[in-house]
């Protein structure tokens, strides 16, 4: 079956930096793939190659087989229905000269699709009393609403949301959470979750993959990927996250030092000065990706096994 989305050896490059290197990830329609990692990974640079905002130095994107780089005109206006993205600063996304009504029904306009077709999203999602607003008149989480009902007045098969619960209360955060699980099974999302916060991901994601400096270090099923990890980083990001149980303790040692630059990328594997259990191999040959369970991968010389 062709995957809804396939990214396969991605490079993303501004001017002398690489933000993204040879990243290869694919998703299923109706599946959540969760993107991890800390600030200054690359992870919204990906997100945003991944439905063409921004170009590649390298590989190819495919969205429901096609490569999105060989799109006419027409093509990439189609690409636009297909494909839809939530970013980061949903409020900034926003024109401050439209109202609510208007930023929603603007994708319909531009696509000659019938203006009725709001209205059920815009219930669905509470929009109704926003709809005279404009947006420096909405709180953060309504900002966030308006900016995922935009996306989806088109009903895309894709839709990439960039830290969606980023600058939102524990309480909003859980009702943004629990929208975006509802109309994926709703309307049979393919959703492409960017997240920093271990716990959104671990929540709501159906597979995960790893980001580390530009690289993706490990995907697999997230239940398993949490339950043991094979990457250093993996299990290090996984150990920094906060436990609420005080009585439980942690198996694993939280991570340690900063990321570099990523002008000045390490040698060899880029993770290495972090690492606990970096050896010579480590500093000198750049790790790929080998198989370490069903359906999982990561990129190290010595993954993690546990007894």
């Amino acid at each position: 079956m062709t995957a809804l989305l396939a990214a396969e050896g991605v490079g993303i490059g501004f001017g002398r930096l690489t933000a993204v290197a040879d990243a290869s990830l694919t998703l299923g329609a109706g599946e959540t793939l969760g993107l991890v990692g800390e600030s200054g990974s690359g992870k919204s640079s990906l997100a945003k190659a991944l439905i063409g905002l921004v170009p590649l130095r390298a590989g190819r994107v495919l969205i429901e087989g096609r490569d999105i780089a060989g799109l006419d005109r027409a093509g990439r206006l189609g690409l636009r229905r297909r494909a839809q993205i939530v970013l980061q600063d949903a409020a900034a996304s926003l024109s401050p000269r439209f109202t609510v009504a208007r930023l929603i029904a603007e994708p319909l306009r531009i696509h000659g699709m019938a203006q009725a077709r709001m209205a059920p999203l815009v219930e669905r999602l509470g929009l109704a009393a926003l709809l005279a607003r404009y947006p420096h008149e909405l709180s953060g989480g309504q900002a966030k609403r308006v900016a995922l009902a935009r996306a989806l007045v088109l009903e895309p098969k894709l839709l990439v949301a960039d830290e969606p619960t980023a600058g939102l209360d524990i309480s909003v955060q859980g009702e943004m959470l629990n929208l975006l699980a509802r109309l994926r099974e709703r309307l049979g999302l393919g959703l492409l979750l960017v997240s920093h916060d271990l716990a959104v991901i671990r929540r709501v994601s159906d597979r995960i993959a790893v980001l580390y400096l530009g690289r993706i270090v490990e995907t697999g099923p997230t239940r398993a990927v949490f339950r043991q990890p094979a990457h250093p980083y993996s299990a290090g990001l996984i150990a920094s996250t906060p436990v609420i149980d005080p009585e439980r303790r942690q198996r694993r040692r939280a991570l340690d030092g900063e990321l570099p630059s990523p002008f000045a990328p390490p040698p060899g594997c880029a993770f290495h000065p972090r690492c606990p259990q970096a050896r010579e191999l480590c500093r000198r040959v750049t790790p790929t990706p080998a198989v370490v369970g069903e359906d999982r991968a990561a990129s190290c010389h010595f993954p993690l096994t546990e007894a």
